[in-house]
């Protein structure tokens, strides 16, 4: 703006008369600005909050506790990932209070590089020294001596520890006095490696997870051990660890693919007599249940299997470990059923079998083999609860309900078994057109009042992803697997 000198008195008088009134309007903006703030945060402390700070702080505590997963130092920033103590503290103040006041939730601590910054190694201090004197679980696989783990006596609560067979645990003169889980990953031994003693004196420790790891690599106190997950293994290393654990109760076992070795070469024969419960997983699409061949499990109550396919040897090598175990089997899970398991007709036993990823009409020849009274006298006689998930192309929910209205007849008959309580069915959901949507729901309908008209003495739930229906109120634990958001029921 000019205000040269060849400028009037009264034009410069004019211009500085409007300049004072900007100056008070821009005055005026800013005052109701500052008057704004203040009513929206005094609305966020008074209504945003309100229903947050009406939940109890033991109640907040504990869903704290349960949302909240590891704090992550290196890699992405922890206030990343979203379910950090750091973002919740952020929240209010009350939020704030509790985060901090609650030990638990930062001892939980992933490590993801070899060296940290400064700023890193703050953090790092900053969740040591929050989480006080609560046990520590600690996951690294680049931990170095420039990881500041012995201050605030980090090492003497570590619980349980994440790492890598290569590097070496800093311990200082503290000893790993509470250590209870331990899960390393290995590498190729080298042939002058010596084995890896840093694990050797741990009273507490009950649960080991090795994967690409051979005896000769480590030194653990095997007596004691109780639970044992094992990946990438062959058949001899398999059982030269299982040798060296006679405590053993829980085995986790995924094998790798067998060799002529393996079946050329085998092992003595071994007694596991503590062993309640058995895993065998795939690895690499791979489903080897012949390891089991020399093994004996007398007290074995609970097998989880990943495929079942009578076609080939798993049904034999699975029956001669049960008829060789003289064990009463409890429990059975299998994740991918592909033909009718005859394994069913040697387990009278049974309590509780849970079947997933299996064809409609297996599922459906399965539930009336179970629920058929004449069946029944020989099959699964104790069976209390049943969960299956088919894995369909389709939808046929009227199928379904017609299977349902006929296994409701059959079991009001007087010789129909009472232990069988809940039958959890999880059917799959795909997307459709409008027109096929409508008949999708029309479906449902019918299937929901076949099921409220339910007069045996199972409780028949069907979870679909969107919709959830039952014969009768929910049951304390069901189990319903379904991954949508939004569960509706009709």
């Amino acid at each position: 703006m000019s205000t040269g000198t060849n400028d009037a008195p009264a034009q410069l008088r004019r211009k500085l008369a409007e300049i004072d009134a900007n100056i008070d309007n821009m005055r005026a903006s800013l005052t109701a600005a500052y008057a704004a703030r203040r009513c929206i945060i005094a609305c966020l402390r008074q209504v945003t909050y309100a229903g947050i700070l009406s939940v109890p702080m033991e109640l907040t505590a504990e869903f704290f506790g349960h949302c909240v997963e590891e704090f992550t130092i290196g890699g992405r920033s922890p206030s990343d990932t979203g379910t950090s103590p750091l973002v919740l503290a952020a929240v209010c103040s009350e939020w704030r209070r509790i985060a901090v006041g609650l030990p638990r939730i930062w001892s939980r601590i992933g490590l993801r590089q070899a060296k940290l910054s400064d700023k890193q190694a703050r953090l790092l201090e900053l969740c040591l020294a929050r989480s006080r004197g609560h046990s520590l679980e600690v996951s690294s696989y680049s931990l170095t001596a420039e990881v500041p783990l012995q201050t605030y006596g980090a090492i003497g609560r570590l619980e349980a520890y994440t790492g890598a067979l290569a590097d070496t645990l800093q311990l200082g003169t503290e000893k790993l006095s509470c250590l209870q889980s331990l899960t390393l990953q290995g590498i190729s031994p080298l042939p002058t490696q010596e084995p890896l003693d840093t694990f050797a004196d741990t009273p507490a420790l009950r649960h080991v997870h090795l994967a690409s790891v051979s005896l000769a690599q480590i030194v653990l106190p095997w007596a004691q051990i109780t639970s044992f997950t094992v990946s990438y293994i062959r058949l001899l290393a398999l059982y030269d660890f299982l040798r060296n654990m006679p405590q053993l109760q829980t085995l986790d076992v995924h094998m790798q693919r067998p060799t002529l070795s393996d079946q050329t070469v085998r092992p003595a024969p071994l007694s596991l007599a503590l062993l309640h419960t058995l895993r065998i997983n795939e690895q690499y699409f791979v489903y080897d249940y012949s390891w089991t061949q020399e093994l004996t499990v007398p007290a074995l109550a609970h097998l989880h299997l990943g495929r079942w396919d009578s076609n080939g040897d798993s049904e034999t090598y699975l029956d001669d470990l049960l008829k060789r175990s003289k064990c009463t089997l409890l429990s059975l899970v299998v994740d991918s059923l592909v033909t009718h398991p005859g394994l069913l007709e040697w387990t009278p036993a049974l309590t509780h079998l849970t079947v997933h990823n299996t064809s409609f009409e297996i599922a459906k020849g399965l539930l009336e083999s179970i629920i058929d009274p004449v069946r029944r006298g020989s099959s699964l006689p104790r069976l209390c609860s049943l969960h299956i998930t088919p894995e369909l192309d389709e939808l046929p929910l009227v199928h379904v309900a017609n299977w349902y209205n006929r296994c409701r007849v059959a079991a009001r008959a007087e010789s129909a078994s009472e232990s069988l309580r809940d039958i959890t069915i999880v059917l799959p959901w795909h997307p459709s057109e409008p027109a096929e949507e409508a008949r999708r729901v029309q479906a449902i309908l019918d299937l929901r009042n076949a099921a409220g008209n339910a007069e045996t003495h199972a409780q028949f739930s069907f979870a679909i992803p969107g919709f959830y229906l039952s014969s009768h109120m929910s049951p304390i634990g069901n189990f319903v697997d379904v991954d949508d958001e939004w569960i509706y029921t009709v």
